[in-house]
This record gives C-alpha cells, structure tokens and sequence, in this order.
C-alpha cells in the first residue's frame, strides 16, 4: 500500500467514523465485535455533500498480518489499513468511567465515544463526534 493510499484512507477513515451517530431504527444500531463494526454515518457523496449511510469496518487476518476493510453501503471501498500481526476493535464506552474499552457494543441506543484498532501492544483511536 503507498503512502499517498495509506493517508488518504485514514482521512476517510477518521471523517466516517466521527460521523458515526446513534438510530432509532432498531435495524441500524451500532455494533460492534472484535473483528467488526456496523454503524451508520454521513458520507460525502459525489455532488460534494453528506448523506446518510451504512458503514461496515471489518479486520481481517493471515497468519502474519491483519487488515481492515471498509464497506460502504454495501459497496468495498477498499483496505484501509494493514499491519503486522494480529489486531481487534475495542469500543470506548462513554457512559463509564474514563477509559473503559469494551470487546463489544451490542445493539446499543448510544454510539461508542471511540473505535480503537488494538494491534502489537498499540491502539489506533478513531474518536466519534467530540465526546473524547
């Protein structure tokens, strides 16, 4: 991966995941699991403004180095990012002390305050909103 696609997916990356706000439609909550997370957003379309979307970020793994995908309504918008070794979200819960990170976000009403990408004893903070 260059350079110039390794920082311009983390800028999508980054712009997508702030984005991130709660449903109150029951089917499109945020979740979240070690290997993905499911959530809508508003994404820049074509024409240059925001709408609405669903984003799916999943990791996946060979048995030397791990990758994350983006998915966006339905449609791969390529890797993101790769590394050495093994890596997992975590899920910074905003309604608990500081610094707790969950494994999970189960169906929840409330979006996470951050995505964390876990990987060789160091974490990737992806922040939603300005709740950090």
């Amino acid at each position: 991966m260059s350079e110039a696609a390794r920082v311009n997916g983390r800028r999508v990356l980054e712009s997508i995941v702030y984005r991130a706000h709660a449903s109150d439609d029951s089917t499109r909550r945020f979740t979240g699991s070690n290997s993905s997370a499911d959530f809508t957003s508003l994404c820049r379309v074509p024409a240059g403004w925001l709408e609405e979307c669903h984003v799916l970020l999943t990791i996946t793994a060979t048995a030397d180095t791990a990758s994350l995908q983006l998915i966006i309504d339905t449609q791969a918008a390529g890797r993101i990012w790769q590394g050495e070794g093994h890596a997992e979200f975590r899920f910074r819960d905003p309604t608990t002390a500081p610094g707790v990170w969950r494994t999970r976000w189960d169906d929840e009403l409330i979006t996470p305050a951050a995505i964390g990408i876990v990987f060789h004893g160091d974490t990737i903070v992806l922040p939603i909103g300005s709740r950090l």
